[in-house]
């Protein structure tokens, strides 16, 4: 082909890769204000991929780069993460999904989503008490955490909260609670091995 006719090859760089994703305004608001100290000169995140198999690429990547501004039209910040390729098994073009961790693990007390009750007062969840007494408790929630919300104020660690039947349940009664696990991801409410599953006679509420 001769000169003006277009280009005759791609280069395409394999090593090391580029991902960008975009993170909602609110989110990187929240982040910013509760972790000031952490992301000063530095991004806290270790970057890991889940290939499109299902198995976890083997080597971690870091955030080199966020935008300056909040796209309009989305109202998301776009971030690029990088990641080292030496067996070039990342492709241009493919899709992986994208985990971020905090290089500094802090316990955090998190709630499922489906246990939270928003009315125009706020947030709120049913707690179950010792004597498995229902009490309806103003929360306030931070991020979303994948299917659950990162409490800021209102539960501890280890307090029990109505999944299920929270609607027709309220503050006061006793309750038969029938314990259940959530899903991280997907939010998919089942049994928690070895629980008793057995239905409630009176007033049931999984928790």
């Amino acid at each position: 082909m001769g000169p003006g006719k277009g280009p005759l090859v791609e280069i395409v760089r394999l090593d090391p890769v580029h991902t960008s994703f975009q993170v909602p305004q609110q989110e990187v608001l929240d982040y910013k204000l509760s972790h000031q100290r952490e992301m000063a000169g530095s991004h806290p995140f270790l970057a890991r991929l889940r290939l499109p198999n299902g198995m976890d690429y083997p080597e971690p990547g870091s955030i080199d780069f966020t935008a300056p501004e909040v796209n309009e039209a989305t109202g998301t910040v776009s971030i690029r993460a990088t990641f080292v390729n030496p067996d070039h098994l990342l492709l241009p073009g493919m899709y992986v999904t994208l985990i971020l961790e905090g290089e500094k693990r802090v316990p955090q007390v998190i709630v499922p989503q489906v246990a939270v009750r928003q009315s125009l007062e706020g947030r709120s969840v049913l707690v179950v008490d010792e004597d498995n007494r229902v009490h309806s408790r103003a929360i306030e929630t931070g991020r979303r955490l994948g299917a659950f919300f990162a409490v800021q104020s209102g539960l501890e660690a280890g307090e029990r909260v109505v999944l299920i039947g929270g609607k027709t349940i309220s503050g006061g009664e006793e309750i038969k609670p029938v314990m259940k696990q959530v899903d991280r991801e997907t939010g998919a409410v089942t049994d928690r091995p070895g629980a008793d599953t057995q239905p409630a006679t009176e007033r049931p509420g999984a928790v």
